[in-house]
């Protein structure tokens, strides 16, 4: 009889260690998944930093819809209508925010070898704790030239000018021409007389 009693008491005090943990693990879970998202800078800075990316990103595929003859009379308004989407999404993850059109023009003169978008965006973003108003300007260009046997493509963001080295690039009909490509920014080309139709890796379609 005794020896069942420290079996009962043993067993006993096992099941409560089981459950004092458990409760612990349950309590740290509830932490994690009820902490503010919002109550933190750091956070605030990256959701900031996610949202200038996703305003260069909405640029870009507007003028990439223009080169491809979807909406060339109003990128403007297209892009509003995705920047109350971004604010929409945004509000569902706890920040009030705001996006106005102030600058907005499209370069085409040089079309189909070049295409450029220059866009200002005046931006406010809130959460709980945290305000930030910038302005926040995207000039970008897409430009394809051709001398001798090359192609060379860049890429032009806020004065900075890269390479373009992996897009697609297609002889028109009836050309023969092949096409290589070199890796940096240049693609050469068997007959430099053919035509060519290019789609960089953002979907900006030019010609040379």
């Amino acid at each position: 009889m005794k020896r069942r009693s420290q079996i009962f008491l043993l067993l006993t005090l096992l099941m409560l260690t089981f459950f004092v943990s458990i409760t612990s693990l349950l309590l740290d879970i509830q932490k994690a998944n009820y902490t503010d998202p919002s109550s933190g800078t750091e956070i605030f800075v990256s959701t900031w930093r996610n949202t200038v990316d996703n305003l260069y990103d909405l640029t870009v595929t507007g003028l990439a819809r223009f080169t491809q003859g979807k909406n060339t009379s109003n990128v403007d308004v297209e892009l509003k209508t995705q920047l109350a989407s971004l604010t929409n999404y945004l509000l569902k993850r706890g920040y009030t925010s705001s996006f106005t059109i102030t600058k907005f023009s499209i370069g085409n003169t040089l079309a189909p070898s070049s295409y450029s978008i220059d866009v200002t965006y005046l931006v406010i973003l809130k959460d709980a704790k945290n305000t930030l108003n910038q302005t926040l300007n995207v000039p970008i260009s897409f430009s394809a030239s051709k001398s001798g046997s090359y192609i060379t493509l860049l890429k032009t963001s806020n004065g900075q000018v890269e390479p373009i080295a992996d897009a697609t690039i297609t002889v028109v009909a009836p050309g023969t021409s092949t096409v290589t490509n070199l890796r940096d920014g240049r693609y050469l080309l068997s007959v430099p007389g053919d035509t060519f139709d290019i789609v960089t890796p953002e979907g900006i379609k030019l010609q040379v």
